[in-house]
């Protein structure tokens, strides 16, 4: 009996297990604890890459509320963006806090995950890899799985969504498919409790289809805030003129299209993209900031570059409106150093021999 009765509780134990050795109670900087059960470690995406995470279980009730993924875009850029500046549990630009009030992690269980390996904390020990939309994807899923074998109290059928925003355009739906695809699998193999409830995703300001995004909706996005003149918008579309992104398809329309295509290029070069309502534009100038920053980690000293700019965050952009004269303004330089610090990476878990923080990797 007593043998028995050990035995089931071991399965219990390994049903509820989640990784407490990969807990988190609190931030460097922030004088309150997280506000709710808190995780930072690695996922396996393959042998040689190990995606970082960070998972905040849900404020509100975790048992009924669904999983949420994150996913920052660039391509390239690192999902703690997301974390710290945008929807977290507190936000900071790296010196100062606050609770977010709107923070995601009210209603959900949100796991952010650094991808590709490369970009932010995440790793790989080869020395050459190639990488693209399809591997990126796989790879996330591997990862996801992953999760799941951690965290497998909440692999009981709870609904997950998957979300992103930017080149998350890309990201999101390539994993929304991955996860399909290999629940069909799994349901043919009668793998029931391999299969994830995908519900659904949700993607903002998405770069999704060149026929469609950036220099197709250009003219109008620009009409809409008043940018251009109906004039130049009118013009435009009579004369049947339609531009596509870095050449993807050949553009249309007679000669006259060109110059109204600078015309129109030429009203956006003082736009600040990600915030067309802000008066000014965020960052320093490249010439106020300087770009290396040095860390001693673990008694060596690590260099990272500092804060991010336009131009590496959405490359893609840049190559649209090469003369926007806010390409290289600098970003988030305190928050680059915050995130670096060796108290940071000690209280998220990261070990000494990992490459320093970048918002966005060239990798």
């Amino acid at each position: 009996m007593f043998s028995k009765t050990l035995l089931g509780a071991s399965v219990i134990a390994a049903v509820t297990a989640i990784p407490e050795n990969e807990k988190f109670t609190s931030l460097p900087g922030f004088d309150k604890d997280m506000p709710s059960d808190s995780y930072s470690g690695y996922l396996t995406a393959t042998d040689s890459k190990k995606l970082h995470y960070i998972f905040v279980e849900s404020q509100g009730d975790k048992d009924a509320d669904p999983i949420l993924i994150w996913l920052n875009g660039g391509p390239g850029c690192s999902s703690l963006l997301g974390f710290f500046t945008e929807h977290g549990p507190f936000l900071t630009d790296g010196t100062t806090f606050e609770e977010n009030e709107h923070a995601w992690n009210k209603r959900a269980n949100v796991l952010y995950i650094e991808s590709p390996a490369g970009v932010g904390f995440s790793t790989t020990s080869d020395t050459e890899w190639d990488t693209n939309d399809t591997l990126s994807a796989e790879d996330l899923y591997a990862a996801v799985a992953d999760w799941f074998s951690k965290f497998d109290s909440f692999a009981q059928g709870k609904e997950l969504y998957i979300s992103g925003e930017s080149y998350g355009g890309v990201y999101v739906p390539y994993l929304a498919y991955e996860v399909y695809k290999n629940n069909n699998i799994y349901t043919v193999q009668g793998n029931d409790d391999k299969i994830i409830n995908l519900k659904g995703f949700l993607v903002g300001n998405g770069a999704t289809h060149w026929d469609y995004d950036v220099s197709p909706s250009y003219p109008q996005t620009l009409y809409g805030f008043n940018m251009i003149s109906k004039q130049l918008f009118d013009e435009f579309n009579d004369q049947g003129c339609e531009y596509y992104f870095n050449d993807f398809r050949t553009h249309k329309g007679p000669d006259t299209c060109d110059d109204l295509w600078e015309q129109i290029n030429a009203a956006a070069e003082d736009m600040w993209w990600y915030d067309m309502y802000r008066p000014d534009p965020q960052g320093k100038l490249p010439t106020e900031v300087e770009r290396e920053g040095k860390v001693t980690v673990g008694g060596q000293e690590k260099t990272y570059k500092r804060g991010y700019t336009p131009r590496e965050l959405t490359p893609w952009l840049a190559k649209m409106n090469p003369k926007n004269k806010h390409l290289d303004r600098v970003m988030d330089v305190s928050l680059s150093d915050y995130i670096n610090q060796e108290d940071t990476r000690s209280a998220l878990h990261i070990p000494n021999d990992v490459q320093s923080w970048a918002a966005c990797s060239e990798q």
